[in-house]
Formats: C-alpha cells, sequence, structure tokens
C-alpha cells in the first residue's frame, strides 16, 4: 500500500473523493504532505458517519463544509459532505466560489 502523498508531488490542486467505508480519516492522514503544500482543495465525503475527528483534521487544514448536494453551508455532517479549503470559499457569502 502506498500514501497518496508520495503519488502525488507538489506543486498540484487535488480533489479527493473518498469511498473508503470508515477509513476516511486514516486514508486523509496519508495525505500530511499534500496538506502542508495546500494541494488538496476538495474532499467528498459520502459516508453515513463521519467522525469528530475527521471534521477537525479538515477545520484544521482551513476546510468549511458544504452540503454536497445542494453546495450550503453545513454545521452539521450529513451522509454527503463536500469539505473546501478556503481559498475555494467566498468570504463574503461562505458559499463555495462557482
Amino acid at each position: 500500500m502506498r500514501r497518496l502523498d508520495e503519488m502525488i508531488q507538489a506543486p498540484c490542486r487535488v480533489v479527493l473523493k473518498l469511498d473508503v467505508e470508515g477509513h476516511e480519516l486514516e486514508a486523509l492522514k496519508g495525505c500530511g504532505r499534500l496538506f502542508e503544500a495546500e494541494c488538496i482543495k476538495a474532499v467528498l465525503l459520502d459516508s453515513d458517519e463521519h467522525p469528530p475527528e475527521l471534521y477537525e483534521l479538515l477545520k484544521a487544514k482551513g476546510f468549511g463544509f458544504f452540503d454536497a448536494r445542494s453546495l450550503a453551508p453545513q454545521h452539521h455532517w450529513n451522509s454527503s459532505v463536500l469539505a473546501l479549503h478556503e481559498s475555494f470559499v467566498n468570504r463574503d457569502e461562505g458559499s463555495p466560489l462557482v
């Protein structure tokens, strides 16, 4: 098994769609260098359960959270979450830049 940050080199722009059956936190921890280089711009999580540590990790890395279907800002997690890096969020409106 290889870590994502071994396969992708900075500078880059990465959008992750994770479907790893409850192992999202471990998968994101394997992207440490990509987060440090601010390569990861969006993470799509489609799972029924998201541990609080996952939210905390992404928030600490500068991500905001949106409903993946409506793009409405999300203050609690449902099954489909789009985490966008702060550079992709309209600071005045709190919505994704689209």
